[in-house]
């Protein structure tokens, strides 16, 4: 049994057009691509540059392009200057991800809970996903069997929340056998179930969260309120118990000055924006964290389409605002790129924060297509995941506690791979 109900939001965030006053149009309630083809915003401006040009021997114009001036250089700014035919489409998506938080009727929640009752209820719920098929094969974390780097790997790999480093030690994880389905014992609420995905699939996570939800409840009885819907620890999740996210690159948005109207507008449409670690954390590096905002009042599916719908107007903003800048300042484009190349290549001491403000902007040199080499993307968000410090400290076989010396051996790392043009070799 799910609370349903229907409601509609509507919002606009200025209605001039992509070319009025030097402002890009940030228009919630109008597709990016749908004005295109009305005619509203030239293709020019929506999806490419214009063509800078330079002269030849006979005097004619053509514009600039060719290879990099060496080898060793990893981005091509000529590229800059070409015409871009089409920015792909999800080059800002990063991945999506439904939560739903659910809690055992008769339990008190874990913040006044013994650590007996946290033990009954971890003994509970791990018995009941036995018997589910999904996890057969999979893994299971209990964080009282862990050790403090295995645990911090899972938090900095993202399966599990910041919360799980001062969980009780009767929190668990378990993972499903594809790695899309993750349920977490005792770390909020004493269910946590999530789907994920690397593409904008949230209806479809929906339903694997579902899936797993309704074998649940087979095993176990949850807390529901026939008015509120089921009952969890933050009151912002009573209801539906959903959370779905999608997480995007917007760099374009933030180099033009428009992502604090983004968020304003998403604010007035229901959604929150937060950093790319969720709740409390601030943007590093562009990296942005979209969700619903309400839970009551309108059904799951209602609202995994709402965030579908906010997150392909938000890409196409960022297309448009990357075709912008790339055509009205591709100098100062290729200048930031070139000096986050530098930085990674030269530095003797980079923090976390620091690095992926630098990879951040080879990200979306990468996305407009100035990186020489192939899935240079998928490269750089291997790169990201590596200059965390437990997993410099595993690369290192050394302990890292020590903030400079984790600097330097981060600046190390970074350094090879930029100094040897890792980037420009081709995936095996």
């Amino acid at each position: 049994m799910r609370p349903e109900g229907k409601r509609k939001a509507k919002g606009n965030l200025g209605g001039k057009s992509a070319r009025s006053g030097g402002q890009l149009s940030l228009n919630f309630s109008e597709s990016p691509e749908k004005k295109v083809k009305a005619g509203k915003i030239s293709k020019s401006t929506a999806y490419r540059p214009k063509a800078a040009k330079k002269s030849t021997s006979d005097g004619k114009s053509k514009p600039r392009g060719g290879k990099p001036a060496s080898a060793a250089l990893l981005f091509d700014p000529s590229v800059l200057f070409s015409k871009i035919k089409r920015l792909p489409k999800a080059s800002a998506l990063v991945g999506s991800r439904v939560r739903l938080a659910r809690n055992l009727a008769g339990r008190r929640f874990l913040k006044s809970a013994s650590p007996e009752e946290k033990r009954e209820i971890f003994l509970a719920v791990r018995a009941a996903l036995l018997k589910i098929s999904e996890f057969k094969g999979g893994l299971f974390y209990r964080r009282g069997d862990m050790s403090e780097s295995e645990i911090g790997e899972l938090v900095e790999s993202g399966v599990a929340s910041s919360e799980f480093l001062s969980a009780d030690e009767n929190c668990g994880i378990c993972v499903s056998k594809d790695g899309i389905v993750r349920v977490l014992i005792n770390e909020e609420d004493h269910i946590r179930i999530q789907a994920v995905s690397g593409d904008l699939s949230l209806s479809a996570l929906l339903k694997r969260a579902f899936r797993v939800d309704d074998s649940l409840e087979k095993s176990l009885e949850y807390a529901f309120d026939s008015k509120l819907g089921y009952l969890t620890a933050c009151p912002t999740n009573v209801g539906t118990g959903l959370r779905a996210s999608s997480m995007l690159h917007l760099p374009a948005l933030v180099l033009s000055g428009n992502m604090e109207k983004v968020v304003r507008g998403l604010n007035q449409l229901g959604a929150i924006v937060r950093g790319s670690s969720g709740e409390g954390s601030d943007p590093i590096g562009s990296f942005f964290q979209i969700s619903n905002q309400i839970t009551l009042g309108i059904s799951e599916e209602d609202l995994v389409k709402k965030i579908e719908s906010l997150t392909e107007k938000l890409i196409g903003f960022e297309r448009n605002a990357r075709g912008k800048i790339l055509e009205d300042t591709p100098l100062l484009i290729a200048d930031k790129i070139l000096r986050a190349e530098a930085i990674l290549r030269s530095c003797a001491l980079i923090s976390s924060a620091e690095a992926m403000e630098m990879l951040s902007m080879l990200r979306l040199a990468a996305d407009i297509g100035c990186v020489v080499g192939r899935n240079a993307v998928e490269k750089i968000d291997f790169l990201m995941k590596e200059c965390m410090p437990l997993r410099l400290a595993k690369r290192f076989s050394s302990d890292l506690s020590n903030v400079q010396l984790r600097d330097a051996m981060r600046a190390k790392f970074l350094n090879g791979v930029f100094s040897s043009g890792a980037l420009n070799r081709k995936s095996s």
